[in-house]
């Protein structure tokens, strides 16, 4: 096929990328987002702030309410209700001072100063009333009413109506007081009793006891008289302070509603605004993608077909005009190594051979840790389903069974992942090299440090032995890894009550680590295959912990990684002492 020219364009001029020109949309895009979000929210914040307000102000209602039922006199069974009365009321108080803070009126000393003012002249109204008394019979009106009963009584013994009738011309403006609660039924009292005591000294001798009894009556009559007017204060006090809180509710209440309406305003428009910004952009930029993607698309079809002399030029300032060039060299280039491919295509088959031979031996690896893996989750999703569908049935001792059984799965679980990790890294050279100059005891310290609570749990114990001051050249997270799996792997391997060391000593410019203990051994014929994939050594641990094998891989990875060697020495049912070498940086003052 000949050659095919889809366009003669210059490709030279290079001044709007693609990339600038997506990222500008998608800022416009997300700048136009941004702003109506911020709009919505904040006139959803401002009607949630109108709508605190407006409870608010209805809680006031409530107590208003409330104190107006506890305040009328002789209300039936108000000693009985009283107390519950004032737990609303005082409930009713807490949501308002918790919305106040909420919509931060707290912050308004107006406001501040009115709520404080309003809850004492409450609680002042309160103790009046109880001052009072919550029955006609107790409190100060009790008292008042009862001198009134004794100075009746007298006067009937004494058989003397005349004094009954000034007693009952005082009584009648004291009720006049009651209904009416103006003061001047207070003077006509007074007036009464002093008319009263002038008669008492005409008619009777020995009055002394009259006199008592005229002079306690007018004295509780004045003390009911004072509680009652300091009722009232409080009472008009406290309407004051709700007047002035309901104003400035009422203003805020204004502000937060037109800062809503305001923000719906500008939300609608921007929003239509936006929609048809974006739309013009879109087809824009749109146009200016689509046109040189079917140009390469109609190129790229001639090139399946087998022509490789087709040249493609696009007439764009991004960056389809380099595409364009490079499609072009791509072209070339394939038709100059067509010849080589070919060539090349009998080493790929051996290369492709070598690669399903790797392929095979990593599926088989990989079968083992499935393996591995399966078991604790299998253990763990029976334990789960057992101790969900039948918790109630077992005794405090099964369960802790259970837990123990699903804990050590979940360790076991850990461990193996964490060294199918380390290995995974390994293998892919995706484990960084650092070596630095760092003391070897303490990363000894850290690492039995943070085994013994899994020793403790099988009475073991472990003994930092490596000296200080003793440092070595290393990578610091590779020589920990080194020394927990091989603490971790004693422990397993260590009956109860046995003992674990890590030890340190130098050697021809070299610091040779062990890991010593008393557990059950490893048999000559296992040695020799410890450090091997192909042998995959799994045996289970003194209390039936279970393991990959990878752990002691890993180990001999990192110590060569590091420049080191790793070897084993054991005698079965004696113990294993597992060593490792490692480049000494210097030995201080240590005594080694």
């Amino acid at each position: 096929m000949g050659t095919n020219k889809t366009k003669n364009t210059d490709n030279s001029s290079f001044n709007f990328p693609l990339f600038a020109k997506l990222l500008l949309l998608s800022s416009i895009s997300i700048v136009v987002l941004i702003i109506i979000t911020w709009l919505s929210t904040l006139s959803y914040n401002k009607l949630l702030e109108k709508d605190k307000l407006i409870r608010l102000t209805l809680y006031f209602g409530e107590v208003q309410k409330e104190m107006n039922s506890i305040t009328i006199r002789r209300r039936e069974n108000l000693d009985k209700t009283y107390t519950a009365d004032t737990t609303n009321i005082s409930s009713l108080i807490k949501r308002i001072d918790s919305l106040s803070a909420d919509v931060g009126l707290d912050e308004n000393e107006t406001i501040v100063m009115e709520l404080d003012q309003y809850k004492a002249n409450i609680h002042y109204l309160l103790e009046n009333i109880e001052l009072l008394g919550l029955t006609e019979d107790s409190g100060v009106e009790g008292d008042f009413r009862n001198s009134i009963h004794e100075l009746e009584s007298y006067f009937y013994e004494k058989g003397n109506y005349q004094l009954l009738f000034h007693l009952l011309q005082a009584r009648r403006s004291e009720k006049d007081f009651i209904m009416r609660h103006r003061n001047e039924y207070i003077q006509k009292v007074k007036n009464q009793i002093n008319l009263l005591k002038g008669k008492l000294n005409l008619t009777e001798k020995n009055n002394d006891k009259a006199i008592k009894l005229v002079d306690n009556y007018l004295d509780k009559f004045l003390e009911f008289t004072n509680a009652y007017d300091k009722m009232q204060v409080n009472y008009y006090m406290m309407q004051q302070n709700e007047e002035k809180i309901d104003k400035i509710l009422a203003k805020l209440l204004n502000e937060k509603e037109q800062q809503a309406n305001l923000s719906q305003k500008i939300v609608a428009p921007f929003t239509v605004f936006s929609i048809i910004l974006g739309l013009i952009l879109t087809f824009f930029y749109a146009k200016n993608i689509t046109q040189p993607v079917k140009d390469l698309q109609n190129a790229t079809l001639q090139v399946a077909d087998g022509n490789l002399k087709v040249k493609l030029s696009i007439k764009t300032a991004d960056e389809f005009s380099q595409l364009g060039d490079f499609f072009n060299k791509m072209v070339k280039n394939i038709e100059q190594n067509k010849n080589v491919i070919m060539s090349q295509n009998e080493k790929l088959t051996q290369i492709n051979k070598e690669l399903e031979t790797l392929n095979a031996t990593k599926d088989k690896f990989f079968s083992i840790i499935a393996h591995d893996l399966r078991n604790p989750l299998a253990a763990f999703k029976q334990a789960m389903e057992v101790i969900t569908l039948e918790y109630s049935s077992f005794s405090e001792e099964e369960r802790m069974e259970l837990l123990a059984e699903i804990n050590k799965s979940s360790k076991h679980l850990y461990e193996t992942l964490e060294n199918l990790l380390q290995w995974s890294l390994s293998q892919r050279g995706k484990v960084q090299y650092n070596p630095v100059e760092f003391e070897l005891n303490s990363v000894a310290d850290s690492v039995t440090s943070f085994l013994q609570q899994q020793a403790k749990t099988k009475d073991i114990s472990i003994k930092n032995n490596v000296p200080h001051r003793l440092y070595v050249q290393a990578d610091i997270n590779m020589v920990t890894t080194i020394i927990r799996n091989l603490v971790s792997n004693a422990i397993k391997f260590t009956n109860t009550y046995g003992s674990i060391n890590v030890n340190a000593h130098t050697s021809n410019n070299e610091v040779i680590v062990s890991v010593v203990d008393t557990g059950v051994g490893i048999s000559p014929e296992k040695i020799s295959k410890i450090f091997s994939i192909e042998s995959q050594l799994t045996t289970p641990g003194t209390n039936n912990e279970k393991g990959t094998g990878l752990g002691l891989l890993i180990c001999k990875e990192f110590v060569e990684k590091n420049g080191g060697k790793i070897w084993v020495e054991s005698t079965p049912n004696i113990g294993t002492s597992f060593y490792f070498s490692l480049p000494i940086a210097r030995s201080g003052d240590a005594e080694i």
